[in-house]
């Protein structure tokens, strides 16, 4: 995961020191803003990935650092001691394909068709997601992303910012540059993508 070295209270603090509106924003609003624009970030455009090995998969398994939709690939091993890549699927279907080789999710766990053991090694790959800012962390919890994008979360920060002020002009003048760069961010992380899987 990237880290830019710069904590999401010092992003905050910059954007409400340099105000020129009236309106009073809570910082639970734009704690909000920067969570969902790094987010979107991480799981849209960046998409790094992640693995967890479980060591326990008798029962089902806890997701401690992701969840169900974060799941890219479930792998178990097969009787003859080769990974055999599992199928998503619901909990109801699990019932009907007892015998096939899926995953679902059984009272917020993950869980694997029983036919492969309770000694089956699982690896599941994910998509990995930065920690969620909040009140209590915000002060050390560093933004996701390259120093050099940090522009992208301050414009849309101060897009949505303009935008609850109902400053409409300045709020376009912002979320339109966010957009210009969105798309110069993408185009970095597409090259950069290539470089290293060629």
């Amino acid at each position: 995961m990237f880290d830019s070295n710069v904590t999401a209270k010092a992003v905050i603090d910059n954007i409400i020191a340099e105000d020129i509106i009236e309106t009073t924003i809570p910082d639970a609003y734009y704690l909000m803003w920067l969570n969902s624009v790094e987010q979107m970030l991480c799981t849209e455009i960046i998409k790094e990935q992640a693995v967890d090995v479980p060591l326990d998969v008798s029962g089902d398994i806890t997701m401690l650092n992701y969840g169900f939709d974060d799941i890219i690939h479930v792998y178990a091993k097969d009787s003859d001691n080769r990974y055999i890549e599992l199928e998503k699927s619901t909990l109801s279907a699990s019932y009907m394909l007892e015998s096939d080789n899926i995953y679902f999710l059984r009272d917020g766990k993950l869980a694997v068709n029983q036919h492969l053991g309770p000694d089956t090694n699982v690896v599941v790959v994910y998509l990995s997601r930065p920690t969620i800012k909040t009140a209590v962390n915000y002060n050390t919890e560093t933004i996701e992303i390259p120093y050099e994008f940090l522009p992208i979360i301050y414009a849309k920060i101060r897009g949505e910012k303009y935008k609850l002020a109902n400053s409409d002009d300045l709020s376009a003048k912002w979320l339109t540059d966010y957009n210009a760069l969105l798309e110069t961010f993408t185009q970095w992380i597409a090259q950069r993508t290539a470089k290293y899987t060629n």
